[in-house]
């Protein structure tokens, strides 16, 4: 995410160089993007300056949420697997879930289907993982099975 970032503040460094006029919009009202129009340039350099952009400013925020496998998740587990040792993956997984459950609300209120799907699939697999996290001494045998 560093090396993005990074990347990121080159282009728009050599664009404001070239006399860049920039934006910053935001995405969902929490992400910030920033847009970049170079008024001597075509279309082609422009779109590409705001592919790389948002390449390396949206996806690197998104990237530092905390919702495993994404880095903010790992960086979550390893916090809270500090302060908890024995329940601390556990409670990073469910919070990872909840976020995750969080971005899927968003993209049924934004009609975006490829946010509900990949952030759904995230929430589902973090709450399975907690879930088999779960303490032997709190699962209960299903009903009819010995």
């Amino acid at each position: 995410d560093a090396a993005g970032f990074c990347l990121a503040g080159l282009v728009i460094g050599l664009a404001s160089l070239k006399g860049a006029q920039t934006h910053v919009q935001f995405y969902f009202f929490i992400i910030p993007s920033l847009t970049a129009r170079l008024t001597n340039f075509g279309y082609l350099v422009n779109t590409l300056l705001n592919d790389l952009l948002y390449v390396n400013i949206f996806w690197g925020l998104v990237n530092l949420l905390p919702i495993y496998p994404l880095d903010g998740g790992q960086v979550a587990r390893a916090v809270f697997e500090r302060v908890d040792a024995v329940q601390g993956r556990r409670r990073s997984l469910w919070l990872s879930a909840g976020v995750a459950a969080g971005i899927v609300l968003l993209g049924v209120l934004t009609g975006s289907l490829y946010m509900i799907l990949l952030f759904g699939v995230l929430a589902a697999s973090s709450a399975q993982m907690a879930e088999a996290l779960r303490a032997p001494s709190n699962r209960r045998p299903l009903a009819g099975l010995r």
